[in-house]
């Protein structure tokens, strides 16, 4: 196994060499074949509030203690140092977002700062900004950042000051943050001016997440563009959004940001602090945050050796959403083996996620059925008569060894034609009323019905003596015989009559 290492670290040296105390910028990817991010309200909440109590009691009663631990981060790291994220995708990018609303709110900050003249924290506070810059951007904006910096502390320590000193730094500020002139006369059209500005910047630097899928990385722009904090003298940070599109990602991205600045603003009391001091506050709380939740990173040079890693680390034998690995295994195939271009790989997997989600692995479909339509599309596909019905953990890897390893193209029909027989097991194991419980009564209540088919009834017999293998080889020749009757000149199978080829026999 090509271990690279693993310890324990926060979000800010996720991508450290192992072993290094030097913090780097974070480089991680999101390959194509994972899901898009899908934390809500729930799993935000229950982080700060988990991190709060966390922080306050002490995992072990001693009071302080704030280390906190949040599960496990498994990637692959390359030749150019990308660390492609097999495991931890939806805490790393929370922790992202958290980032990024720490950016918003800094710059905020630094900007009330100069408005108001409070030159004893300027320095700091600049420092900290380029800081997390670094951290989110890389060294484009940081370079331009420093240098406004070097020029505000140098003018503000100068004997003599100019009358409008603080207004040509304040604006040679919002320059280099990529900030608007405030106006908040009207909200509104202040928010649409950060989105235009917000644009400019997340077009010139690089993210320090990014996705494969260049869809995903667009409309995680479009969200941070979108995302508005400003502040005042007299009114305490507000977020606003502008410029919204209908896209459900996009959507789901700015909600994520919401929840986290409301989770907070939950948390820290506002009694007796001015609006500056209140931002600050929020400020290091995400700081102690990205300080102290902890991931175990383990870092691999090859990606099966990851995914083993996965699947070790989490041993749930398969869960309905452990059937990811397979979907993925799938996808990765598809994109490693395609010739097809980038928005035809992205609309096909968009398409065929929506198909495994929506209509075979559906929120209700069941622990029982979810592992019976793995196994008989397992057999399916590689006729291993040796695979057994509780070898779930064996699903992937003959997938992979048996199937298709001996696929050397793989293309958008192929994938399609693929996660469609798993779309067509479930659909037969749903028309056949399939039992996972009362077996035995079931097959004794199909036997005397004098409506049920021959068909129906011996896939109820075969369930009631546990003859899986039997029932596979039975599943395989009504599948194949469809197939065989339903594939287009193009090579594509048409599903759509299934149901109604199911009912007919």
């Amino acid at each position: 196994m090509d271990l690279k290492g693993a310890e324990i670290r926060n979000v800010k040296n996720l991508c450290s060499e192992m072993g290094s105390k030097e913090n780097v910028p974070m480089r991680v990817n999101i390959p194509y074949y994972q899901r898009p991010y899908k934390w809500g309200e729930d799993n935000i909440k229950n982080l700060i509030n988990d991190f709060k109590k966390n922080e306050e009691n002490g995992k072990d009663g001693k009071k302080g203690k704030k280390e906190y631990f949040v599960g496990s981060a498994v990637m692959v790291v390359s030749a150019e140092k990308n660390h492609d994220v097999i495991d931890g995708q939806q805490r790393i990018t929370t922790m992202f977002l958290f980032t990024y609303l720490e950016f918003l709110l800094q710059r905020a900050y630094v900007e009330e700062l100069l408005s108001k003249k409070r030159i004893a924290k300027l320095d700091t506070a600049l420092q900290k900004l380029e800081e997390i810059c670094n951290i989110l951007f890389g060294s484009k904006i940081e370079e331009s950042l420093k240098k406004v910096h070097t020029e505000i502390i140098e003018k503000v320590s100068e004997e003599e000051q100019g009358d409008n000193l603080f207004d040509i730094l304040l604006e040679n500020y919002q320059k280099a943050v990529f900030l608007p002139e405030k106006n908040l006369t009207d909200e509104m059209e202040y928010a649409d001016k950060y989105y235009i500005e917000q644009k400019k910047l997340l077009k010139k630097c690089d993210l320090s997440l990014k996705y494969n899928r260049e869809s995903y990385n667009e409309k995680l722009k479009e969200a941070l563009s979108s995302f508005v904090i400003f502040l005042t003298d007299v009114h305490n940070p507000k977020c606003r959004v502008a410029k919204q599109k209908e896209d459900e990602l996009v959507k789901q991205y700015i909600d994520a940001m919401k929840y986290e600045f409301n989770g907070l603003c939950n948390i820290i009391s506002i009694k007796g602090k001015s609006p500056i001091e209140y931002t600050n506050e929020l400020i290091s709380e995400i700081d102690s945050m990205l300080e102290h939740i902890k991931f175990c990173v383990i870092i691999t040079g090859n990606e099966n050796d990851a995914y083993t890693l996965f699947e070790v680390l989490n041993d749930r034998a398969l869960d309905i959403e452990d059937l990811d690995l397979i979907k993925n295994l799938f996808y990765k195939w598809y994109c490693h083996h395609t010739k097809e271009d980038d928005d035809t790989v992205d609309e096909c997997i968009e398409e065929v996620d929506e198909i495994w989600v929506e209509k075979v692995f559906t929120p209700i479909t069941g622990k029982d059925r979810a592992k019976m339509i793995s196994y008989f599309a397992a057999v399916f596909f590689t006729a291993d008569d040796a695979l057994k019905y509780n070898d779930s953990e064996r699903y992937r890897e003959v997938l992979e060894n048996k199937y298709l390893n001996n696929k050397n193209e793989y293309n958008s029909v192929d994938i399609k034609n693929d996660i469609g027989v798993y779309q067509m097991i479930a659909i037969l194991l749903e028309n056949v009323e399939l039992a996972y419980q009362h077996k035995n009564m079931k097959c004794v209540e199909a036997e005397i019905s004098v409506e049920k088919s021959i068909t129906y009834k011996t896939f109820h017999l075969l369930n009631a003596l546990k003859q899986y293998g039997v029932l596979s080889a039975l599943i395989n020749v009504i599948v194949k015989q469809y197939i065989d009757n339903h594939t287009g000149t193009d090579g594509a199978i048409n599903i759509d009559e299934f149901g109604k080829y199911v009912d007919e026999i």
